[in-house]
């Protein structure tokens, strides 16, 4: 609901419009005929697409824009999907499992840097290691009713 994915079935969800919410799905959903580069490049403004490289430096993909997914790593093309999600830019980040596969050493990294750039981050995980990093934590448990 938070996104504008789903509508909720009585009262109104408001705040940060669903437009300025980067959204990273569970998924990576990379196009397989697309490099790293035009991943994120198709996601920036014509006059922004210098800026691909950038994004992948911020996710330590830097010698990798010119490959496809099917050559990465599991924990490369999540990188590679947080890389195109931090390049929408917006008011705020909703990163479903951002670093599932990524070594700790290399998410504390990423993590640090995103942090740096001021903007809010709604985070799912079932990392314990995020937690520590976390301002604030939630528990969402399903009851049986």
């Amino acid at each position: 609901m938070l996104c504008g994915l789903l509508k909720p079935d009585s009262g109104t969800v408001s705040g940060i419009a669903p437009e300025e919410i980067a959204l990273q799905f569970q998924e990576n959903r990379l196009f397989p005929w697309r490099t790293a580069g035009q991943q994120i490049a198709d996601v920036l403004p014509a006059e922004r697409r210098e800026e691909a490289r950038r994004y992948l430096a911020l996710t330590e993909l830097t010698g990798e824009a010119d490959t496809l997914p099917a050559a990465l790593s599991g924990g490369m093309a999540r990188r590679l999907a947080l890389a195109r999600t931090l390049a929408l830019g917006g008011r705020l980040y909703v990163l479903d499992e951002p670093f599932a596969g990524v070594d700790e050493a290399c998410r504390d990294r990423i993590l640090a840097r995103i942090r740096a750039r001021g903007v809010p981050v709604l985070l799912a995980a079932h990392e314990e290691g995020l937690l520590r990093q976390a301002d604030r934590v939630v528990q969402i448990t399903r009851s049986g009713g």
